[in-house]
């Protein structure tokens, strides 16, 4: 998990865990809706079911095994968050989707040293620390954390065509909308020379067939049918080569387990069946670092 969404969760973590939490009450939202609580022009979308995902949150490099934190998790039904740019005024924004004590939790902000009120120039309030660098609008239901104004934003982002469809049986999902550099870093980082002309990118966790385990999935958008036909059979044969060989680190061969296949203007790829832990160290790859 990127460093600016570890330290926003935890934000959100320290402004509720002080108050008495509620139980869920089956808040509901319309299929999608929660994405639209992100701006357009990030570098990188994730959605996660935090009630089916906890084992995978629960894996990630944070520490969620303290008792107010499994509270809070235990109150939240849905994680978005939107990485942008090197250099774009707005550095990521996180949203939690669930069942908080929004009262409590902006009477304690009050009286925390450090924070102050703002309003959005739509006349929304929410919370500001210049030393923290970091704003949160606290409601009912959501939680909102970036590192300016979680508002204010002049158009929210659509989902790819294709990506409600593909995210459905996913617990956790995502997609990098200008994915060729990424993309093609991984598939070098594999010892694999050859270059995908990837348009995006999604990639998703599943549970897979035997017990507690998970499969990361990723599909790859291609300009077209006959792009995707033309990649698919040398990068298998390379696969092959290089498993045969042993040339591949023990993360790339697990990324490449099974072959490569094909929907329409889409490469599909599945890993093998890893723990937790395994699948989230693969999930480290689309943290956007160099």
């Amino acid at each position: 998990m990127p460093l600016c969404l570890r330290v926003s969760f935890f934000l959100i973590i320290f402004l509720l865990t002080s108050c008495a939490t509620v139980p869920i009450a089956g808040t509901f939202y319309e299929e999608g809706s929660e994405l639209t609580l992100l701006p357009a022009g990030a570098a990188l979308y994730l959605w996660a079911d935090a009630v089916e995902g906890r084992p995978l949150l629960e894996a990630l490099p944070v520490d969620l095994n303290d008792r107010n934190v499994l509270r809070v998790m235990d109150n939240t039904d849905w994680l978005v968050a939107a990485i942008f740019p090197e250099g774009h005024e707005r550095r990521f924004i996180l949203a939690a989707l669930g069942n908080y004590p929004q009262r409590r939790a902006n009477f304690s902000l009050t009286f925390t040293r450090g924070w102050s009120r703002q309003r959005s120039e739509s006349r929304r309030t929410y919370w500001f620390s210049q030393r923290e660098g970091l704003a949160i609008a606290l409601e009912s239901n959501l939680a909102l954390v970036s590192n300016i104004t979680p508002f204010n934003y002049e158009k929210a982002e659509i989902p790819p065509p294709g990506f409600m469809e593909f995210r459905r049986p996913m617990t956790l999902a995502g997609w990098v909308p200008d994915s060729n550099v990424l993309i093609n870093r991984v598939i070098g980082s594999m010892g694999i020379p050859i270059q995908i002309p990837a348009e995006d990118l999604f990639f998703g966790a599943q549970a897979a067939s035997e017990e507690d385990l998970w499969e990361l999935v990723m599909r790859v958008r291609t300009p077209s049918p006959t792009a995707a036909s033309s990649i698919l059979f040398p990068i298998n044969l390379a696969r092959g080569f290089a498993l045969w060989g042993g040339a591949l680190p023990e993360i790339a061969a697990l990324l490449l387990a099974n072959p490569l296949t094909q929907d329409g203007d889409a490469l599909i790829l599945r890993s093998a069946a890893l723990s937790a832990e395994r699948l989230a160290l693969l999930l480290e790859m689309f943290t956007l670092e160099p």
